[in-house]
């Protein structure tokens, strides 16, 4: 990867996920907890979790490729 794409790479922050999927904390937190959602895995800014926007596009293609809803 070259500095240029990491320094474009966009996080979002948890309540921007959840206003994405239309979904509740406590069912982020379940997605995060079940392996076979393979839900990205947040980072830590501080205390706040934030997501690749890359990874969560991809979870979404792999969700629709099988056929699943996220």
């Amino acid at each position: 990867m070259e500095a240029t794409d990491e320094v474009a790479e966009m996080y979002i922050s948890g309540p921007k996920v959840r206003k994405r999927y239309g979904i509740s904390e406590m069912t982020l937190w379940r997605w995060l907890h079940e392996s076979q959602s393979g839900f990205p895995q947040p980072i830590y800014l501080g205390r706040f979790r934030h997501w690749k926007l890359s990874a969560l596009v991809e979870w979404e293609r792999e969700c629709a490729r099988k056929g699943r809803v996220a």
